[in-house]
This record gives structure tokens, C-alpha cells and sequence, in this order.
């Protein structure tokens, strides 16, 4: 870890209820991470799955679900963009 040790003391100098935040804070950037670890373990397992299934190979398999992830992606970027430029327009009277 390479957190820097006056930045440490600083936190450990802080009020009560900044640090109590700062918990909070951390707290439920852990929750995420957790989060994120149990939804990396249900894609490896649906991916297992497929493999156990149909014999297609892992690395297939993660091309597939990351090319149909970018897809997706991309279409809500492209119709969150359509929706501003509505706005947009709509705000500057055209």
C-alpha cells in the first residue's frame, strides 16, 4: 500500500464526525467492491456454464459476452445522446 503517511495523519487528526464520514464514505465503496466481486463470480459461472453446456471455449465465450456488453453500451450512449440533443434543442428554442 503506498498510502502517504501525512495524509494518513491528517485523517487521524480530523474531528469525530469527519472520520465518521470518511467510515461511512469507505464503507460503501467496500460494499461496491463486494458487489462487484459477486457479479465478476456470476459471469464466471454463467460462463462455465455455456462451457459445461456446449463445449464452446471460455475464451469464446467472454469474446461473446464482451462484444454483446459493447453493443449494448453503445446503443444506450447513442440514445442517451439523442435525448440530450433534444433537450438541447429544445432548451435553445429550435
Amino acid at each position: 500500500m503506498a498510502a502517504k503517511i501525512e495524509e494518513l495523519e491528517v485523517i487521524a487528526s480530523l474531528p469525530e464526525e469527519n472520520r465518521q464520514e470518511i467510515r461511512k464514505k469507505i464503507g460503501e465503496a467496500v460494499n461496491s467492491k463486494i458487489r462487484i466481486d459477486a457479479e465478476k463470480d456470476h459471469i464466471k459461472t454463467i460462463s462455465d456454464d455455456l462451457k459445461d453446456m456446449f463445449d464452446i471455449s471460455t475464451s469464446t465465450i467472454n469474446e461473446l459476452i464482451k462484444a454483446f456488453y459493447e453493443e449494448q453500451y453503445a446503443e444506450q450512449q447513442a440514445e442517451r445522446g439523442e435525448k440530450l440533443q433534444t433537450a438541447t434543442e429544445a432548451l435553445q428554442g429550435e
